[in-house]
C-alpha cells in the first residue's frame, strides 16, 4: 500500500524573473495541444495530428504591493508587452522532493489597475500566455 499524501498548495512557491512572489495564493499553468483533423482516401475515420501547442495560466495573489503595475503599466502604455520567466516549485512534505517547472516567454494578458471592496482583502488575478515549459525537477 502506498502511503503517499497529495501535494498541498501551501508548499508552493513562484518566482518571476528570479524574484520570489510571496504574495502568491494560487498558480496554474497548462499546455493545450493544437490539433488538425484530416481524412484519408478510402476511410471515413477522422484522424488528428498535433500542429502546435498553446500555453496559458493564471497567478492569484494577495494585493500587498504594486509589483504587477510596475512590471507592466509603462510597457503597455507604450504598446509593448515584455516577456518573463516564471518558475513554479511545489514541495512534498515527505522525501519525494519537489517539482519545479520553468515557463519561458511569459506575457501577461490582463492587468488589474484597481480592484478593491470595503471590508475585504484586496486580491488580484494575473492571466498569462507562455511559449515554452521545461521540467527542472520532478518528484520521485
Amino acid at each position: 500500500m502506498n502511503d503517499l499524501e497529495p501535494l498541498q498548495g501551501q508548499w508552493g512557491q513562484l518566482w518571476i524573473n528570479g524574484d520570489l512572489i510571496q504574495e502568491t495564493t494560487g498558480f496554474n499553468a497548462k499546455y493545450k495541444a493544437l490539433m488538425k483533423d484530416y481524412l484519408t482516401c478510402g476511410e471515413n475515420t477522422n484522424h488528428s495530428v498535433m500542429v502546435g501547442k498553446d500555453g496559458d495560466g493564471n497567478i492569484e495573489m494577495n494585493k500587498i504591493n504594486s509589483r504587477m503595475l510596475k512590471l507592466l503599466i509603462d510597457s503597455w502604455n507604450k504598446g509593448t508587452n515584455p516577456k518573463f520567466t516564471l518558475i513554479s516549485n511545489i514541495s512534498s512534505k515527505d522525501e519525494r522532493g519537489e517539482e519545479r517547472i520553468a515557463l519561458y516567454g511569459v506575457q501577461f494578458t490582463e492587468l488589474d489597475l484597481a480592484n478593491w471592496k470595503s471590508g475585504e482583502f484586496c486580491k488580484t488575478s494575473q492571466p498569462f500566455k507562455f511559449e515554452k515549459a521545461e521540467l527542472l525537477d520532478s518528484l520521485s
